[in-house]
């Protein structure tokens, strides 16, 4: 930047002008100065009296609020036709929240939040997983028709679209901590109220309400990722899902001690109490220091980069922390469709996402109904009448062919973070999904009980690994502006699958199976299909900053 004035003359993207000091109450000649390198400026010990050189803070930093007043414009680099002006404080040397993670490492820090946060992924599993024993429980205790039982399942996921819509919203306004810890108590008030649910329409309303909570709870993956550095996030993330598999686990194993000796209620009440345990140990994570530093916290964004400092034993970067105000305006649904090769691969993704979670909550619901049963071609033995003397719910080998499958989301990890880098995440997807239709198309053969075991086995664990690549193909694909946008829409887009999933796995099974397994096998093959017509391979790619969609080098 020219420093031909004493003031600077800068126009924000409204296109009014301003004049920004460093700091209020001095002239700009001072703010000059005080970019000089030989300018020295005294030890400066931290709030709590503490030498900040010791835990990795730099002297000279400044600890009051700031305003966009209180920055001085910096010209971005013309010749990589950035879109983001950046407002620094008036040093030379300076950081981003991005950096300050990254210099920071992974450390004791990331492994206090990730068991911390790993708590809350195991207790939404139980929420979620629990429905399939749930719905088969109250089947025939209620005597409920075949569309009740689904209807279940499917008021949760209902819910779930609401709370993502809502909560997502007043997180960016109020904090991702804040939300997350609203969730959980609200999942944990109407999770035990479910358990004492009088009538059908009551287990409704608070099973709704759980979803609702859901919904909000998915706010902890963006205040976790935002303090995981850059090199190890997408590894980071993907491990995480070994907290999800171990929470299966769980609430399969206590279904099969608790439902036989107390009965369903206790065990609903028993898995809504793992967001207490949340809500005690999340008073140690702090808020995320990407919103701290958007909403104009910085003093507060600075100290949270100096505890994650503090617990690795490392130092934050020389200078002042940066904060940078982006004059591209955030996304927008009606950005996905701007032009039409992005809307053309945004439709594909909407499509891809919801086969991938029908296929998921699909098996997950068709191996209830098929260990209750013995065989996928004894599914629709169920009289369809108002009787329910021979109503078969799920015994003791039932419940262990049950926790053997869901293991298989174990070995669904490995595979993905050996393979999604070596072969690219479009040939990923495709093999994976063309081998979950031969599988599926497996299931129409009236073999033993045994064999079918197996192949429920492996479609869990494929179904798991389509997840968990989509997901990162997704954030890949789209530029910064969109791609929260972009991943969220996918992500309601993909919560139709369990909606929709009950009525074929736990309705129309009962009156064709070979129907409904084939209806599964189809919508993979499409998903197949629609994999192929997507125009990028994003596997080695940078992430884009630009309004653009694709693969660079």
């Amino acid at each position: 930047m020219e420093e031909e004035a004493s003031q600077e003359d800068v126009i924000f993207q409204n296109g009014s002008p301003a004049n920004l000091m460093v700091d209020a109450g001095t002239d700009s000649d001072d703010a000059n100065h005080r970019g000089n390198d030989n300018h020295t400026e005294p030890a400066v010990l931290d709030q709590d009296g503490e030498d900040s050189d010791k835990i990795g803070y730099q002297p000279g930093t400044n600890f009051e609020e700031v305003t966009r007043e209180d920055f001085t414009l910096l010209d971005g680099d013309d010749d990589q036709g950035s879109s983001e002006e950046e407002l620094l404080l008036g040093a030379e040397d300076t950081y981003t929240v991005e950096e300050a993670i990254d210099s920071c490492g992974f450390g004791w820090f990331q492994v206090k939040i990730s068991c911390i946060a790993g708590v809350l992924f195991m207790a939404d599993a139980f929420e979620i997983i629990i429905l399939s024993v749930l719905a088969d429980q109250l089947h025939c205790e209620w005597q409920l028709s075949l569309p009740q039982k689904a209807f279940i399942t499917t008021i949760v996921f209902v819910g779930y679209l609401f709370g993502a819509s809502i909560f997502g919203s007043w997180s960016d306004k109020y904090g991702r901590k804040r939300i997350v810890e609203i969730s959980a108590a609200w999942i944990l008030y109407f999770g035990i109220l479910s358990s004492f649910a009088p009538t059908l329409i009551w287990m409704y309303v608070a099973r709704f309400c759980v979803g609702v909570g859901l919904g909000g709870v998915t706010q902890v993956y963006p205040l976790y990722a935002e303090f995981l550095p850059s090199v190890s996030r997408g590894r980071t993330l993907a491990l995480m899902q070994v907290f999800w598999v171990i929470g299966v686990l769980a609430i399969v194993s206590m279904s099969a001690i608790i439902i036989p000796r107390f009965g369903w209620r206790v065990l609903v009440f028993v898995a809504a109490l793992p967001q207490l345990g949340f809500l005690v140990l999340v008073r140690n994570v702090p808020e995320s220091p990407m919103f701290q530093v958007v909403s104009g916290q910085r003093r507060l964004a600075e100290r949270t980069l100096r505890e994650v400092a503090r617990y690795n034993r490392k130092t934050l970067p020389q200078g002042h922390l940066t904060i940078k105000f982006v004059s591209e305006s955030r996304g927008t649904i009606k950005d996905l469709f701007r032009t039409r090769q992005m809307a053309f691969s945004s439709v594909l993704l909407f499509f891809i996402w919801f086969v991938i979670a029908f296929s998921y909550y699909g098996i997950v619901l068709l191996s209830t109904e098929v260990f209750s049963t013995g065989n996928i071609c004894s599914a629709f033995v169920e009289e369809h009448e108002d009787c329910f003397d021979n109503c078969q719910v799920l015994d003791s080998a039932g419940y262990i062919q049950l926790i053997t499958t869901s293991s298989s989301e174990f070995l669904s990890i490995i595979i993905v973070l050996t393979t999604v880098d070596l072969f690219g995440r479009k040939k990923c997807l495709v093999i994976t999904l063309m081998l979950l239709a031969i599988f599926f198309s497996l299931l129409n053969a009236c073999v033993p009980l045994g064999l079918i075991t197996t192949i429920v086995f492996i479609i869990r664990g494929l179904s798991s690994i389509l997840f968990t690549i989509i997901y990162i193909y997704t954030t890949e694909i789209y530029p910064t502006h969109i791609r929260s946008v972009g991943l969220g829409t996918c992500s309601s887009m993909a919560r139709f699958g369990p909606i929709t999933s009950p009525f074929f796995a736990q309705v129309l099974l009962s009156y064709s199976p070979r129907f409904t397994v084939s209806c599964y096998v189809g919508l993979a093959c499409l998903a197949a299909i629609a994999v192929l017509l997507l125009p990028y391979e994003t596997k080695g790619a940078k992430l884009k900053s630009s309004a653009t969609l694709g693969n660079t080098s």
